[in-house]
């Protein structure tokens, strides 16, 4: 009898704990689906119910860009099981959002592919309160966590102050408590030279949780035209080496790739999961469809 209520005392404390074991590959969902560019309206009725039952029954983890969807919307996805991280550009700027015009003047360069953004100076301080409030405004929405993107602004301005800035601004955006009181989750797309600058560090509290790395299976040969390929080799190897030192550190990793053609998909989530990966394949650039699960 004693043994029984040891047992089952170990399993409510572990259920208690469940939240904040997102850090933990071993417990972190492995199914995510990655859709910033989805708009709520593809999803929604106009009275916040979502159409075809639940489009996103696939998957554990949505990542939307939450700046566009109510607090009931999120609410509605929770009530469904899901977890939803929000879409967070730390690294650039589009010329879409709504204070584009505040913050227009830190702008450094042109980027590459994606015309409507330009690579931020993130050293200043206007910039990092800037990102710690968007933090708070999602949070407050409801969100469990963030999609950190663009930390690869550390690539092109290879600097001391430009990574301690990251780590200003994802330390502070890490210690936000959700609505389930627990630290938010936070998820880096791409910035494998900044991640892998933390890895080395060799420190215990790393201001980030998972990693997503985009192309590692597939290349885009052609963004006006969506046209995929695989990846060179080199290329694919280099990120296969950087992903698995992230999965041994403890993060929970996501391969995002982009591939039109269902035995190729097939392919690459057979190979994410050999490597205790997580796998989101988009068959759009524009990552607003969701993909259902083979």
């Amino acid at each position: 009898m004693k043994k029984s209520v040891s047992i089952l005392l170990t399993l409510l404390l572990l259920l208690c704990l469940y939240p904040a074991s997102l850090a933990n590959a071993r417990q972190h969902p492995a199914t995510v689906c990655v859709l910033p560019g989805l708009n709520p309206e593809q999803v929604f009725t106009d009275n916040n119910r979502l159409k075809h039952g639940d489009p996103f029954s696939d998957y554990k983890i949505i990542i939307l860009d939450a700046e566009y969807f109510t607090p009931a919307q999120i609410r509605i996805l929770h009530k469904k099981g899901h977890l939803v991280y929000s879409y967070l550009n730390i690294g650039s700027l589009e010329n879409t959002r709504e204070d584009y015009e505040d913050y227009k003047d830190l702008c450094l360069a042109p980027y590459e592919n994606w015309p409507e953004e330009s690579w931020v100076d993130v050293t200043q301080k206007r910039w990092q309160d800037r990102c710690n409030r968007r933090g708070k405004q999602l949070i407050a929405k409801g969100v469990d966590g963030f999609f950190i993107d663009n930390t690869d602004v550390y690539d092109l301005y290879h600097t001391v102050s430009v990574k301690k800035s990251l780590d200003v601004i994802l330390t502070k955006l890490h210690a936000q408590k959700n609505s389930t009181g627990v630290r938010s989750a936070v998820m880096i797309n791409g910035g494998s030279s900044y991640v892998s600058a933390k890895l080395k560090e060799k420190k215990k509290n790393l201001p980030f949780t998972a990693v997503c790395q985009e192309s590692v299976y597939n290349h885009v040969v052609n963004y006006e035209k969506q046209i995929f390929k695989k990846n060179h080799r080199d290329a694919k190897a280099y990120y296969l080496t950087y992903l698995k030192k992230c999965k041994k550190a403890g993060l929970f990793v996501l391969v995002l790739d982009y591939e039109k053609k269902s035995a190729r998909i097939k392919t690459i989530r057979k190979a994410c999961k050999k490597s205790g990966f997580g796998c989101y394949i988009s068959t759009t650039l524009e990552l607003n469809q969701v993909t259902p699960v083979q």
